[in-house]
């Protein structure tokens, strides 16, 4: 487990948010995307996509490098995982 005390110090180490739990290490990796199948997730993207840059819905997983990603009216969208600059549960109240 990772203490606050942690965060405080300064490393070169990239801070990263994953699933809205702040870890050090520099990115995410694919048994996390496995991990969370199923929850529902924020991902913003570096580059736009159809007009937009965060997509909200049910995380499917990740095949063959690729995020997919089911949002509540069924529609399916796949990112390449380079593409995607940030991940993370979705707030649901």
């Amino acid at each position: 487990m990772i203490c606050r005390n942690d965060f405080k110090r300064k490393t070169n180490a990239v801070e990263s948010e994953c699933f809205g739990k702040k870890i050090k290490r520099n990115h995410i990796v694919e048994k996390d995307f496995i991990r969370f199948a199923g929850e529902q997730v924020d991902i913003s993207l570096y580059k736009a996509l159809d007009g937009r840059k965060t997509f909200e819905g049910t995380l499917i997983g990740m095949t063959d490098g690729q995020i997919v990603l089911r949002q509540s009216d069924g529609t399916e969208f796949t990112f390449p995982r380079e593409q995607v600059a940030k991940t993370k549960l979705a707030v649901i109240f």
